[in-house]
């Protein structure tokens, strides 16, 4: 989903943490890890607004990290035996 939003022209989006949104925007797109740092270093995810897909992609992008933080969470709970 993370390459799918990039290659819709979405934006990865820098760590700023002066503003609540940026940083909520930035640990959703963070959540994909290494998926997200290593194309943010490249240049790519710069994104373009005057695209139709810019919306579209950038919820792809942010998905991707929080779908990937839910599989952390959940492997953590069965690891601690919470769930089966």
């Amino acid at each position: 989903m993370l390459v799918l939003g990039i290659r819709l022209q979405g934006r990865l989006f820098d760590p700023d943490f002066g503003d609540f949104f940026s940083t909520l925007k930035f640990l959703a797109d963070a959540g994909s890890g290494l998926l997200y740092w290593i194309p943010w270093f490249q240049g790519l995810g710069k994104g373009d607004p005057t695209v139709y897909t810019y919306d579209y992609a950038n919820v792809f992008i942010y998905v991707a990290g929080l779908l990937n933080m839910l599989v952390i969470v959940d492997a953590f709970d069965i690891a601690m035996g919470r769930k089966k």
